[in-house]
């Protein structure tokens, strides 16, 4: 998330580099670890609410967590990270 992230804002630059954070309770943590390491490269920071850009991290019931990076409601970056774990082939 970290790395897919910090390239999408250092190639599209945010307006005010802030995002203020829409979490639940099981991603709010590494929302927040994945916002200090891009802050640390692009300089983005989080700012209370409200504000117009928000990072949105979800899980969800399929093993996955969804985050996405909105401006004004508009979809800008997003990126899905899933654990369950794909069969292997039996060849």
């Amino acid at each position: 998330m970290t790395t897919s992230l910090s390239i999408h804002l250092l190639t599209n630059p945010l307006e005010e580099n802030a995002v203020c954070l829409d979490t639940d309770v099981e991603t709010r943590p590494y929302a927040k670890m994945v916002l200090e390491e891009i802050s640390r490269i692009t300089g983005t920071r989080e700012v209370p609410p409200p504000c117009r850009q928000i990072l949105r991290t979800r899980a969800e019931p399929d093993d996955a967590w969804n985050f996405q990076l909105l401006s004004g409601g508009k979809v800008l970056w997003h990126s899905r990270l899933s654990f369950r774990e794909r069969p292997v082939n039996s060849r």
